[in-house]
């Protein structure tokens, strides 16, 4: 049997999973997950996501994990970090010298980010998504 025993693991801020905003709402604090989440992924940090770009998976306002340490692969969610510090996720694809960041919405405004040097991007990799819990289980 599972144990009823929390994990806490650190808070990472804001996914944004829409357009770019203001990196605010990061605060220096630990999350509680599932404990095997913790102990699975300690280098994970939660964040919380922020707009209807990957709303066919993850909705808004959903807390997530996302690790570091876990190797993404063609499709996988991963949290990006932008020159400017916001946080960003999108489904992630590697092809022929390109890195695109594709949504996964329902909304189809939202277009791929392509980058044609992938180790040029502006972005930092700050994990790929292992764990997701909708707002209305939060409570």
């Amino acid at each position: 049997m599972a144990s009823a025993e929390p994990g806490y693991l650190p808070r990472g801020g804001f996914a944004h999973a829409g357009e770019f905003s203001d990196p605010d709402g990061i605060e220096d604090v630990l999350v509680e997950v599932p404990k095997s989440v913790a102990d699975n992924h300690p280098e994970g940090r939660v964040y919380r996501v922020d707009g209807d770009c990957m709303n066919r998976v993850y909705p808004e306002g959903c807390q997530l994990v996302a690790d570091p340490a876990v190797e993404p692969q063609n499709g996988s969610a991963v949290c990006m970090a932008a020159e400017s510090g916001d946080v960003i996720m999108r489904r992630m694809y590697r092809l022929a010298g390109q890195l695109i960041l594709s949504p996964d919405s329902f909304n189809p405004e939202h277009e791929n980010m392509i980058f044609d040097d992938p180790d040029a991007a502006p972005l930092t990799y700050l994990g790929t998504v292992v764990w997701f819990q909708a707002a209305e289980e939060m409570r």
